[in-house]
């Protein structure tokens, strides 16, 4: 397909909107913290409204499950981030995982639902029937009498295999599959959605491992209780090297499904699932979207504004050993209903349709190397948010003989120590329309091991925010004497709700606990804090800034400066020239508005590109 812009039509309503509302950091209030009392709670991997209250599915001991199946991702640890027992299996780890639920934002969780035991397979033990629930859809079927809540489960290699799960009540989950539906091997399924009255899912992981590659199907079901299902897609649609379908949504009055493909880059194909199965499916996306496998997998797609948003990434966190694949983070694409796509967040880059670059002017991550996956979207308020899975907190971990060379050279200027402490924790991003992109939180909400927004749900109540944090009840910590476990507060999932009348609520976790309140001037350019990037968040600005009260640190003074200058221009239209750029910030961020090749930043003396 060839690119070419999508965001011409929105050219008034950026015009009429010098400053782009949206949630900040300081409309977030916590719901609900160490994996809601129980810290084995890893991922919040699941979230939907059903009767007007909040259910949440947990996947727990998630960096347990990682090391009973380990692979070459797991062997560049000092010590693994949590205590794993020699011996310990499956029939052992505590992986009752669990459905909870709240009326948000005063109601407090209560469990509903535990994954019961069953008899393993070879009837030796009993075992956790689910270790994690992965998906959760409201659908009313066309044989529903009314909407019903639907949940994909996970499964051990020791049980009997994946299910989905349907209920009426939020209180009783009954099986709508057989296990594995047929195919035992079957551990997983990543993607579950409604359209036109049915019921479709696909698989996404096999045998030990729930991110194996399986085969890459679409199945239906028109009669839940029935328990059957079939494929409405050729298999693999037609490449034997696709490697499953991990997402599924419904844009302009067509299903879409994400493929993985570790030799290709991914694909996307829609279908009106009219007809007879197997349905015609029309691919819309393939190759990576130009480049190639370092787009591996579709990780996040979302409707918003009259486009597909697609969200990518690299299994592992973005470094794929077994594939040789990276590191590299991940990119955001949309897609229009004319199948026509864009970069919007990505890498630059040649193609034989013509050169592509992002939209936004920012680079794969958000400009953030460790963000490698685009894991979750949400649209709230009129914005489009956006959540990443953040690898940095790792390298307090790892040996740093082991990083990957494409890390090298900023672990060597800045140190792993203090990348942590600067970059762990998810990102999350907002945009009024797709292009124009605001940081709402670089540190996982102050808390570094909240390494990923899981899942994102907007509702005119608000928007809840599930993180990924398998970093409990212990961690490994570094002592005088070496490495060792430690009881760890933070650890586990948490879930937060983000409304405009919420006011900021410090939770001491980090440095966005408070904010920076202090003006500096010129004579600061000399600060070695300023020379070593900490003050500024590595972020490459160097001006004075614009501080509000709620202003956290001096890099989103920066970015409010910015703001308010471009309120000056409110066509967004022209060439700008960025004289005196430094080492380019605000030509990347200029770049958001105006499209990077009509900015053009240069410097005069060598002392403009230090300071």
């Amino acid at each position: 397909m060839t690119p070419r812009p999508l965001h011409a039509a929105n050219d008034v309503s950026v015009a009429s909107r010098s400053l782009p509302t949206g949630l900040r950091r300081t409309n977030f209030r916590r719901l609900a913290d160490r994996g809601f009392g129980d810290q084995r709670n890893s991922y919040a991997h699941c979230m939907s409204w059903f009767r007007g209250q909040l259910y949440v599915g947990t996947t727990r001991n998630m960096f347990q499950l990682v090391q009973l199946a380990p692979d070459q991702s797991t062997d560049s640890f000092h010590l693994w981030p949590v205590p794993v027992p020699p011996g310990l299996d499956a029939t052992r780890l505590e992986q009752n995982c669990q459905i909870w639920r709240a009326t948000p934002p005063d109601g407090r969780f209560e469990m509903t639902f535990e994954s019961p035991r069953v008899d393993s397979l070879d009837g030796a033990h009993r075992v956790w029937r689910d270790f994690g629930y992965r998906s959760m859809v409201v659908c009313q079927t066309a044989s529903d009498a009314s909407e019903a809540l639907y949940v994909s489960a996970m499964s051990s290699s020791k049980a009997p295999g994946a299910l989905i799960l349907r209920s009426v009540d939020g209180v009783d989950f009954q099986p709508v599959t057989e296990p594995g539906m047929g195919d035992r091997s079957i551990s997983s399924y990543r993607a579950l959605i409604g359209f036109k009255g049915r019921l479709f899912a696909a698989p996404a992981g096999s045998g030990r491992m729930w991110s194996n590659a399986v085969a890459t199907v679409v199945l239906e079901c028109r009669d839940p209780l029935s328990r059957r299902w079939i494929p409405v897609s050729e298999p693999g649609f037609g490449d034997p090297t696709s490697a499953g379908v991990f997402e599924l949504a419904v844009f302009e009055g067509h299903l879409y499904a994400g493929v993985s493909n570790p030799f290709t880059g991914i694909q996307v194909w829609k279908t009106d699932a009219e007809g007879n199965p197997p349905y015609r499916w029309t691919q819309v996306l393939t190759g990576g979207a130009g480049r190639g496998k370092l787009n591996q997998a579709v990780m996040s797609m979302f409707p918003f504004k009259g486009a597909l948003y697609v969200g990518t990434g690299i299994r592992r966190g973005g470094y794929d050993r077994e594939f040789k694949t990276g590191p590299a983070a991940g990119e955001l694409i949309r897609i229009d209903a004319e199948d026509r796509w864009e970069l919007i967040v990505g890498q630059e880059r040649r193609t034989p349709r013509g050169d592509v670059q992002p939209v936004s002017g920012l680079g794969p991550g958000f400009d953030n190397p460790f963000n490698g996956y685009i894991w979750s979207m949400a649209e709230y308020d009129g914005c489009l948010y956006v959540g990443t899975y953040d690898s940095s907190i790792f390298l307090w971990w790892i040996d740093p003989g082991r990083v990957p060379r494409g890390a090298h050279t900023r672990m060597r200027l800045i140190g792993p120590q203090k990348i942590v402490e600067r970059e762990a924790g998810f990102d999350l991003w907002r945009s009024p329309d797709g292009v124009r992109w605001f940081e709402v939180s670089r540190d996982g909400f102050g808390n570094p091991y909240n390494y990923g927004v899981r899942t994102l749900l907007g509702r005119e109540t608000g928007l809840i925010v599930g993180t990924a944090n398998p970093f409990g009840p212990e961690v490994a910590v570094r002592t005088a004497t070496g490495w060792t476990y430690a009881p760890n507060p933070r650890g586990g999932l948490e879930i937060w709700m983000g409304r405009p009348d919420f006011a900021e609520e410090s939770s001491g976790d980090g440095p966005s606990g408070g904010a920076v309140n202090v003006h500096y001037d010129r004579a600061m350019y000399e600060h070695p804090l300023l020379r070593s990037g900490e003050y500024l968040s590595f972020s490459r600005f160097s001006n004075y800034g614009f501080w509000e009260e709620e202003t956290p640190s001096q890099k989103e003074a920066c970015e409010n400066l910015m703001e308010r200058l471009l309120g000056f221009l409110p066509e967004r239209r022209g060439s700008i020239l960025d004289v005196a750029c430094g080492q380019g910030a605000t030509s990347r961020y200029l770049s958001r508005f105006f499209g990077a090749p009509n900015v053009t930043g240069i410097n005069i003396s060598a002392k403009q590109i230090e300071t």
